[in-house]
């Protein structure tokens, strides 16, 4: 399993960057025969915001440095794996690839 940046705002996890590209491509762009820039993302050493409930704050001993409040909703800064394994836990339908976050607005 690999992370892989896709037009420097959507992060695709998947087997390996040609699958990657491929969902991505089916998946989220109008032109089919587009071709996406894609970087491979380090999943230990890169982080994100990951979307948690007040409770999983309040019963988890997370430093406040790590908690982010966007819209009135908690985040917390996890690594990309960690992100992974959260989704996987509590996605039932979970399955490679998939779309893990984006920064477009």
């Amino acid at each position: 399993m690999k992370a892989f940046l896709m037009n420097d705002f959507d992060t695709v996890i998947a087997n390996s960057a040609e699958e990657a590209k491929n969902w991505y491509i089916n998946s989220y762009l109008e032109d089919p025969t587009s071709d996406p820039d894609i970087e491979e993302r380090n999943l230990d050493s890169n982080k994100m915001w990951y979307p948690v409930s007040n409770e999983i704050i309040s019963n988890a001993n997370v430093r406040p440095e790590f908690i982010k409040y966007i819209e009135g909703d908690p985040y917390i800064y996890v690594t990309l794996r960690m992100a992974i394994e959260f989704d996987s836990m509590t996605n039932s339908d979970f399955k490679l690839p998939y779309l893990l976050c984006s920064t477009e607005i």
